[in-house]
């Protein structure tokens, strides 16, 4: 999961992230993505504006894409958030159908 914080400018938040968007559809073995525009918190202000899902196989397959030139030239990218402006979770999905 890569969680974006807001940038003050919104219309240089929504350049960076979708050239960052696309980068990230480039690399190798991307499966999917799920994005989700953060609304609101229970808690006051959000700390996050977007948050991006996005899926591989497994850890080892993410972390090679991460590895190649693709995945280098993506991560390059997040520099445009400044420093903080972004936290980026590994995480196992479990999903249940109710």
């Amino acid at each position: 999961m890569v969680c974006f914080r807001p940038l003050a400018d919104a219309q240089a938040f929504e350049t960076a992230y979708q050239d960052f968007l696309v980068a990230v559809e480039r690399m190798p073995a991307y499966q999917r993505k799920q994005v989700v525009h953060v609304v609101a918190s229970p808690l006051g202000q959000p700390p996050y504006a977007r948050v991006l899902e996005l899926y591989y196989a497994d850890r080892d397959t993410l972390e090679d894409a991460m590895r190649t030139p693709q995945g280098q030239a993506a991560g390059a990218l997040l520099a445009r958030f400044g420093a903080g402006g972004v936290d980026i979770l590994f995480g196992e999905v479990y999903e249940e159908t109710v």
